[in-house]
């Protein structure tokens, strides 16, 4: 500890990056998890998104049990609501350590996570370090959530297709991986926007890490999450964010087959999704078949097999009767099915 305090303490190290909207029943506990970190290098940046509550007030109160980390907390409010993803632009800008680490004001992280992955980062020389989590449900039930350690290639792709966890809190990442190469969260993104970022930052990174301990608490108790809110927004900022990852990797030539059909699997997950909407809503959608044809690209839901649309035809039927559960659990199926059809088939095309 005298060793960081002489030589850490000359500079931050590590910028942990708190969106803030309407968390105060999880504030305090976050706060503390933050606060009584092992590790003394730490800025704190919070970004108050105009939330309704007082999260930022209870986050001081906390703040006042440790004096030492005062100084290193900085609040930044915005003058109106503007979302998850400009929100975590002002984050990043505003952010002065060698490495930052997303964390949600609504979760919580192990006491010495900061200490073990700036270890593990500089020791590795990684630009990313990913590590495992706990699962904390609704009714206190935990599950450990262990990550695995693949190439670079096939972590980008596994994360497209939803193959691993894609939050950007899963990932401790070197600073300069945003600054050098312009990554940006899309604005006004705020559903879909992690699927949109992190398979960019994996491209990008020189070297990626696993530590594989338990360093971060993902809790399930946020009615009010942006992650938590299914709506017709919802989904349009998911097609954008779904479109923007398929022309990045397109204006880099690097379109290779396992990420055209990790691509195809999300749309047809959109596709479902947005039936399932359309067929739960208290009142008609406006032009719902024109939403579900410009939002939703127009794939073939058999496309591994023939192109066959057979598929379409029971959701269409049971999404125009408003048969809500069947739909429900059709939809389910189709993503299970095809999701293991394309894990199938790439692990097929890597043997050959």
């Amino acid at each position: 500890m005298e060793y960081l305090r002489k030589c850490e303490l000359e500079m931050f190290q590590v910028s942990i990056l708190v969106p803030v909207c309407n968390v105060a029943s999880w504030m305090a506990r976050c706060a503390e998890s933050l606060f009584a970190q092992s590790f003394n290098a730490i800025e704190y940046i919070f970004v108050d998104d105009c939330s309704p509550d007082n999260s930022i007030e209870i986050m001081r109160k906390v703040l006042e049990k440790y004096p030492e980390r005062q100084s290193a907390v900085k609040v930044i409010r915005h003058e109106k609501n503007c979302g998850i993803a400009q929100t975590r632009n002002t984050a990043i800008m505003a952010a002065s350590g060698k490495y930052v680490w997303y964390v949600d004001s609504d979760d919580y992280i192990a006491p010495d996570a900061v200490e073990k992955l700036y270890r593990t980062a500089e020791k590795s020389q990684a630009d990313i370090v990913i590590f495992n989590f706990c699962e904390v449900h609704y009714n206190g039930r935990c599950k450990n959530q262990v990550q695995q350690l693949t190439n670079k290639e096939d972590m980008v792709v596994q994360l497209i297709g939803f193959e691993r966890h894609v939050a950007i809190w899963a990932m401790f990442c070197r600073r300069e991986l945003y600054i050098r190469n312009g990554v940006t969260w899309i604005k006004d993104v705020n559903s879909g926007e992690d699927h949109a970022m992190t398979p960019r930052l994996v491209y990008f990174a020189s070297k990626v890490i696993l530590l594989p301990e338990v360093l971060y608490y993902y809790c399930h108790n946020n009615q009010k999450s942006y992650s938590s809110v299914f709506q017709v927004d919802y989904l349009r900022q998911k097609t954008i964010a779904l479109t923007a990852l398929e022309q990045f990797f397109s204006d880099r030539d690097y379109m290779r087959e396992e990420i055209k059909q990790a691509l195809l699997k999300c749309k047809i997950y959109c596709k479902c999704d947005f039936y399932r909407l359309w067929a739960t809503a208290e009142t008609p959608l406006p032009d719902e078949l024109n939403l579900i044809n410009d939002w939703c690209p127009k794939v073939p839901f058999l496309s591994l097999i023939k192109g066959s649309r057979i598929p379409y035809i029971p959701i269409l039927i049971m999404a125009r009767m408003r048969l809500c559960r069947p739909l429900i659990w059709y939809s389910r199926l189709c993503k299970y099915i095809y999701g293991s059809l394309i894990y199938c088939r790439r692990k097929e095309m890597q043997t050959l």
